[in-house]
């Protein structure tokens, strides 16, 4: 009987443990209008850093687990008059546009929060290019 009860424990602990990966969990904060602020593309020696951009570029993140951009999110380009849409996921990070053409090869786009709680996009590069976007 008490090996029963700490089976019932042990699963307990284990299913609220896990209860943040689970479908349907959205990251709050992404959800909104994010305006493009700044731009690092590292020309591969480790030196590159953020630098600011004057760019309308815009993306709109849903609770449906959707966006919509602006800009096409599938080059690295803060103008232009292709518009982006397509999914994401709260669960492991990462933007999926509709259109990309590397999207055959499973490349995602992954998103994080820094400390001042703007949105880093990270593009699938040998050397680091980000987009930097803060809260509208």
């Amino acid at each position: 009987m008490r090996h029963i009860g700490m089976i019932i424990a042990c699963i307990g602990l284990l299913s609220t443990g896990c209860q943040q990966d689970l479908p349907g969990h959205i990251d709050a904060e992404l959800i909104g209008k994010w305006k493009l602020i700044e731009v690092r593309l590292d020309p591969g020696n480790g030196s590159g850093s953020f630098h600011p951009v004057a760019s309308d570029a815009r993306i709109e993140f849903s609770a449906d687990e959707t966006f919509k951009a602006n800009i096409n999110l599938c080059s690295l380009t803060t103008e232009g008059s292709e518009d982006s849409q397509g999914t994401y996921s709260s669960i492991d990070k990462t933007i999926i546009p509709d259109d990309c053409h590397w999207n055959d090869l499973n490349l995602r786009i992954r998103y994080e929060f820094d400390a001042n709680n703007e949105l880093i996009i990270s593009y699938p590069c040998i050397e680091p290019c980000q987009y930097k976007y803060e809260k509208q």
